[in-house]
């Protein structure tokens, strides 16, 4: 997450909702919208209540009839940091060049 500016826009669809984090998990962001935006349970775990995996293309998809298309443009500018979020725990999850398969 250190490469994550302060602020970010990000995909959101809500129709859940952590409201309260479980006792071990740290809220490491929260938006106007969610209070446990991510949240960490582990070094190895952690969860996001917005969407990283969306592009512009499927967030479009799944906007309701009612919501023009010219929203999702403008709702996210610039950088797309949920994406680069995704990549980037992507990588430090595969495995090593070094390490045997399966070991």
């Amino acid at each position: 997450l250190s490469a994550l500016p302060e602020r970010f826009s990000a995909w959101l669809s809500h129709r859940q909702s952590v409201i309260v984090p479980p006792p071990q998990a740290q809220v490491l962001a929260t938006s106007e919208k969610d209070s446990c935006q991510i949240l960490r349970y582990s070094p190895q775990a952690l969860s996001v209540q917005f969407h990283p995996e969306f592009s512009r293309h499927i967030m479009r998809a799944c906007l309701p009839p009612d919501v023009s298309d010219s929203v999702a443009d403008t709702d996210i500018e610039g950088a797309d940091w949920a994406r680069q979020l995704l990549t980037a725990f992507w990588l430090q999850t595969r495995p090593q060049a070094n390490q045997a398969q399966g070991a």
